[in-house]
């Protein structure tokens, strides 16, 4: 029924006042007047009530305009059969737009026809009688069927006394009938899309997935990159996960380069642009094979704060690094460890091109500026270091702190210090090959100090060899101090090259081992010939200790300087190897 009460009260009251006196009433435009929305009443029962039930169920007020879904379950062996009343539908759920008092029946009929329904696999099937016969005869009703399959499964046929694929599909019931429907799980795809370089891994490896199984994803990086996370339709950071195929999914896998371009070959080597580029060789031991080429200068600042003061983890090489002539400058690491330097530890590996200016290095033994140490079959060419370097254990040199590989063209200018042992301004311990290459920088420590080599010793592979290298820098140490080498071991070889640094004992108590060349000089099967010392710079009179008769010739610095060397150092090759320098000692054809 429509409710009108608060409309008649206010009516009244206008009469009464009305009466009263002849002033105006307040405007219902103006503010002064009530307005209510109308409401209805629908009265909803099932016919009959055993047949069923209704929703929503008994007598319900609306608003008017609100829509009213209607719907009515049937019970067991009836039918709905249609809305009667004031509609009429056979439509289940019904929706009505509520604008009148509604009074409606949900009909249900028994079921006077019979027909088996089964069901294979998970899902429903929903019966509607689209055409009946008359009460007295049950023959002939048609039934309409419609297959609802669950969720994650789908409809697949009919089967039994109707057969095919249409859903809903029809029925005459002119006999006992049987029908089954059949349901099957849905398969569902996965897309996999790779943003990076990288691979992803399904197990099982297929196609397509039973709903609701599940499937294991495994993310595999490319050399030089990183898994990042799991983006579409999972998420996650973990590079194995295991996904409920429940629907059809599509997933990326995000990889990140940890360098600025290449894939680490020969032909492709990794590009190093930044400090922290650098620094992931270190990190990741499956990067130390591969192939490395520096792009631009790095400033290596910022190292002097990493972990906690103790600056750049150094980095193991067995592949190789090409710096290009970049330089890479104010490197500090401060480790109580061995083997500091850029590259701890080469072995088989190439290191060519690298330009260290300004490091500051710290460690204990087989120090180096650019390689702690060298190890057999590696080649380190074409590179400088400047700055400082230090070490507690000995085997420390400006560029290497301890070579069994080879060097050539290369040259260190390095505050070299040490407490103790085996210190070189180029290399602590050499074990191999020294060639074309020179050191500017003052070495100090105890026992086995040179300007170029602290201790040179017979490598695994045969004599090693000095030749055609210098060494400039002023060498303090206790004993076996000398301007090109502290401690020569026997079997070795030194040719064509000179010192010039002051040689100082670093104590007045009878040093041993003290020479304008070398320190502490061994002549079992020792090759040393056509070498020079600066007998005024170095402050002695002698190459070797004990003079020898070897081809070694001591020269003024006059002598050995502009012009005049050329005449006085004769054996040198002043057209291919050595070049003369104005008003200095010769340097180097590649200087």
């Amino acid at each position: 029924m429509k409710r009108l009460l608060p409309i008649f009260i206010i009516s009244i009251s206008l009469i009464f006042m009305s009466c009263g006196d002849n002033s105006t009433g307040p405007d219902p435009e103006e503010g002064g007047g009530t307005t209510e929305t109308a409401t209805y009443d629908i009265s909803l029962s099932a016919n009959p009530s055993e047949g069923g039930t209704v929703s929503p169920s008994g007598q319900s007020t609306y608003e008017e305009g609100v829509q009213v879904d209607l719907q009515a379950q049937a019970n067991e062996g009836y039918v709905f059969a249609g809305w009667t009343g004031d509609i009429s539908s056979s439509d289940n759920p019904h929706s009505l737009t509520v604008d009148q008092d509604y009074s409606i029946a949900a009909n249900f009929e028994l079921k006077n026809y019979e027909l088996m329904i089964n069901t294979e696999g998970e899902g429903t099937v929903s019966e509607k009688i689209i055409e009946q016969q008359s009460k007295e005869y049950e023959y002939g009703t048609v039934v309409e069927l419609t297959a609802n399959p669950a969720k994650g499964y789908k409809f697949v046929e009919w089967t039994g006394d109707i057969t095919g694929t249409d859903n809903p599909i029809q029925i005459t019931v002119d006999n006992p009938r049987e029908v089954t429907a059949v349901f099957e799980k849905k398969y569902f795809g996965i897309s996999i899309t790779k943003n990076g370089e990288g691979s992803v891994v399904l197990s099982p490896d297929q196609q397509e997935f039973l709903y609701n199984s599940t499937v294991e994803l495994e993310a595999n990086p490319a050399n030089g990159w990183s898994f990042v996370e799991w983006q579409g339709d999972v998420s996650g950071t973990d590079t194995l996960i295991t996904v409920t195929v429940d629907t059809a999914k599509t997933i990326t896998a995000l990889f990140e380069n940890h360098f600025s371009g290449g894939n680490g070959t020969e032909s492709n080597p990794y590009k190093i642009s930044t400090i922290e580029e650098l620094q992931k060789i270190g990190e990741n031991s499956i990067y130390w094979e591969s192939h490395f080429i520096q792009i631009n200068d790095i400033d290596a600042s910022e190292t002097a704060n990493w972990n906690n003061g103790k600056g750049f983890f150094p980095i193991s090489l067995v592949g190789s690094y090409d710096g290009q002539e970049f330089v890479i400058s104010n490197l500090t690491i401060d480790r109580d460890q061995g083997y500091v330097a850029l590259f701890g530890y080469i072995d088989e590996a190439e290191v060519t091109n690298v330009k260290l200016e300004n490091v500051n290095l710290n460690g204990d033994g087989s120090t180096g500026g650019l390689v702690g140490m060298s190890g057999k079959d590696s080649r380190i060419s074409d590179s400088y270091v400047t700055g400082k370097v230090h070490c507690t254990s000995g085997r420390c040199g400006g560029l290497v702190g301890d070579n069994y590989g080879t060097i050539e063209n290369s040259f260190a200018d390095v505050e070299v210090t040490s407490i103790a042992n085996d210190v070189g301004g180029l290399v602590g311990i050499n074990w191999s090959e020294i060639r074309y290459s020179y050191a500017a920088g003052n070495a100090s420590g105890i026992n086995g100090i040179g300007g170029l080599v602290g201790k040179n010793l017979k490598g695994s592979a045969g004599r090693n060899q000095i030749f055609k290298s210098y060494a400039q820098g002023q060498v303090t140490g206790k004993d076996d101090i000398g301007g090109l080498i502290g401690d020569n071991r026997a079997d070795t070889r030194i040719d064509y090259s000179y010192a010039t640094g002051t040689v100082s004992p670093s104590t007045s108590n009878s040093p041993t081992g003290i020479g304008g060349l070398i320190g502490r000089f061994s002549t079992t099967n020792t090759t040393l010939s056509n070498c020079y010392w600066d007998t005024e710079n170095t402050g002695q009179a002698e190459g070797v200790p004990g003079g020898g008769g070897y081809n070694i010739v001591g020269l003024t610095t006059a002598e050995m300087t502009g012009s005049a060397a050329q005449t006085n150092m004769s054996e040198f090759d002043f057209v291919s190897i050595w070049q003369v320098a104005d008003g200095d000692y010769p340097v180097l054809f590649w200087q």
